[in-house]
């Protein structure tokens, strides 16, 4: 799967502006296969019927020969169903590779098993309103409550971290936090004894152009 621009660290996280992604059946040296695409707000088990109406997807759905590719455009629809006008949006992208059937993909006639294979991507919507701000790690900080350690992201923008430790030998699981909200943070141990003693945070966070930058953060 290969990303348009953008915010897409290994080719999963897309700032949506407006962009073509490429998708290329590497799977099979032989077998066409059929492709599904669709936009949807993370619903679990999503299908097709999930698809929000604020993107559309050309094609929706396509044949794909073996060792070709596709191209699946993502435009922006306008309807503002599901879009915060204050703060980023979060939708993902599904691209479901369907094979073909056993009857045309089977001529030894030996029982055989197809899977579908579903591709997810998030993609995030920044609004016109905050297109000009930028984002600030003076916007993030850290806190103890009850003994577990939690982030606070007082930006519009959704905040993905690779790691975290503190000062005392605790790390973090990687994790991202929507904006303008409170996320409690789970240790790798499973345990945070003695969390409220830390000094500081390192942390690093994926940027807008997929790039890991690290940080600080002090208690004061």
């Amino acid at each position: 799967m290969e990303g348009g621009n953008e915010k897409f660290p290994i080719f999963t996280d897309f700032v949506f502006s407006i962009f073509i992604f490429s998708f290329f059946n590497r799977f099979n040296k032989i077998y066409t296969y059929l492709v599904q695409s669709w936009v949807d707000r993370g619903q679990k088990n999503s299908t097709p019927n999930d698809a929000t109406k604020d993107f559309f997807v050309q094609p929706p759905i396509a044949r794909v020969p073996s060792n070709s590719g596709l191209d699946i455009k993502i435009i922006y629809s306008g309807a503002n169903i599901d879009i915060n006008k204050d703060r980023e949006t979060l939708f993902y992208i599904n691209v479901a590779q369907i094979p073909p059937t056993a009857k045309n993909n089977n001529s030894s006639g030996q029982n055989m098993i197809s899977f579908i294979v579903r591709h997810k991507m998030k993609l995030f919507f920044r609004p016109e309103s905050i297109k000009n701000q930028v984002f600030s790690t003076k916007q993030i900080s850290f806190y103890v409550k009850n003994n577990q350690l939690y982030v606070k992201n007082n930006s519009p923008f959704y905040t993905t971290f690779q790691s975290l430790k503190t000062n005392t030998g605790l790390n973090f699981n990687s994790d991202m936090v929507a904006p303008f909200s409170e996320k409690q943070l789970k240790a790798q141990s499973g345990k945070t004894n003695n969390i409220s003693t830390f000094s500081w945070i390192e942390y690093n966070y994926v940027n807008d152009i997929g790039k890991f930058v690290t940080e600080k953060f002090y208690k004061k």
